[in-house]
């Protein structure tokens, strides 16, 4: 309505994807397609059908509630179909109990006439944990307050795929297709935003994450990014300039000749610009938001608050 004819003659901003709805987008919808693959779809529909009997007795069962509860000292998580989160919280408690006290957890599952886990199950449920585990930390990343930028989206994104390449480097039996549906689903919905320039210098300028993130995800953009860098800070620079200049020859009178030629200033301004992205680049990365994070720089700090954008990381609460 404010676009149309007759309206107040203003402009909306451009709509962005809540980043949280989208990794869990990734998380439920894309690393479905993990279940074409026919070993993980097997291995899957066999644990998850023996974890299920539990799950129902646990929610339904009175006596087989008590009896888990009494003799595993602990509830089951049960999960819930509009989370699937919940599914992974479910599976933790699980891959936990297995792990600690394996033949309790059989038992238990012998008394309520439950089919035990397998050594295949136990495998597959070990992996899968550690799979999802990566992408469960990264929304939490991304959810938390204290991180609500883009440029923290960026090297959120990054982190989760360097960690599922890094996983599937490891031996493992059941859950490769499931990596490769996350990686998938992730570079199909966070591939443009990663190679966006504003999104770079969002993180670019945050002091923890600088241009680290992209060495180790995609080095060939390095170079680009630091330009840019070089080119936002030298006509920051430049704009303090002109407002110092502006005020200092309005009392001198001469100084409509002693000013500098353009071409020099401007050597002189990228020359600033370089060594100060330089210094900022290879400064070590700070966990905090103090001056001193900034170098005590007023255009690092303006920099990052320029590029931060909260928006596209949360939900409206």
């Amino acid at each position: 309505m404010l676009d149309e004819p007759g309206g107040l003659g203003l402009k909306l901003p451009a709509h962005l994807k809540c980043a949280a709805h989208t990794f869990n987008l990734v998380a439920s919808v894309d690393a479905k397609k993990a279940l074409e693959s026919a070993s993980f779809k097997s291995a899957y529909r066999k644990f998850m059908s023996k974890a299920q009997g539990l799950w129902k007795l646990q929610s339904c069962g009175t006596v087989a509630k008590r009896k888990m509860s009494d003799v595993l000292k602990r509830r089951l998580v049960v999960p819930n179909s509009n989370r699937w989160n919940s599914i992974y919280d479910a599976v933790l408690v699980l891959n936990k109990l297995l792990e600690e006290d394996r033949a309790t957890v059989h038992r238990v599952m012998k008394q309520l006439k439950l089919q035990t886990f397998t050594e295949s199950d136990v495998r597959f449920l070990k992996e899968y944990t550690q799979v999802m585990s990566s992408v469960v930390k990264a929304l939490g990343k991304i959810q938390g307050e204290d991180q609500a930028y883009i440029g923290c989206l960026l090297s959120t994104v990054a982190a989760t795929m360097m960690r599922l390449k890094e996983a599937k480097l490891k031996p493992l039996l059941y859950c490769s297709p499931l990596i490769d549906a996350i990686l998938a689903g992730l570079t199909e919905r966070f591939g443009l935003l990663l190679e966006d320039q504003e999104s770079q210098l969002a993180a670019a300028f945050h002091p923890k994450f600088r241009l680290f993130w992209l060495e180790q995800f995609d080095n060939r953009q390095v170079s680009r990014v630091t330009k840019a860098m070089v080119s936002v800070v030298q006509t920051a620079l430049g704009s303090i300039g002109d407002e110092g200049r502006n005020e200092e020859e309005e009392d001198d009178f001469f100084s409509i000749i002693t000013r500098p030629k353009e071409s020099r200033s401007k050597r002189s301004l990228k020359s600033r610009a370089q060594s100060l992205v330089q210094t900022w680049l290879e400064t070590s990365s700070k966990d905090v938001m103090t001056d001193a994070a900034f170098l005590g720089e007023r255009i690092l700090i303006d920099l990052f608050t320029k590029y931060k954008h909260t928006h596209p990381l949360q939900c409206c609460r």
